[in-house]
């Protein structure tokens, strides 16, 4: 596929929620993003926080395939939900 900057680039508020959201919607996409560059610290937080979640449900399921769960059992729908640091 040939790389489409207008397809990644985006202008969200300068807001954690924002960062959130979009790197939720860049993760659910068939090809996502190799790297995430913000210019301001609220949507850096928002991305991390996104990230962070993604990378503990894989942890999780590598360690279930790891004790020997088949791996038809580990494919998971996730209902979404916005958690925000306090």
């Amino acid at each position: 596929m040939r790389w489409a900057p207008s397809r990644l680039m985006r202008r969200p508020q300068c807001a954690l929620r924002a960062g959130y959201q979009q790197t939720c919607a860049w993760l659910a996409e068939e090809n996502p993003p190799d790297a995430i560059i913000t210019d301001c610290g609220p949507l850096a937080e928002g991305a991390m926080v996104a990230l962070q979640q993604a990378g503990e449900q894989l942890a999780e399921m590598v360690l279930q395939l790891l004790k020997g769960t088949p791996p038809q059992q580990l494919q998971t729908l996730w209902q979404p939900w916005l958690q925000l640091p306090p």
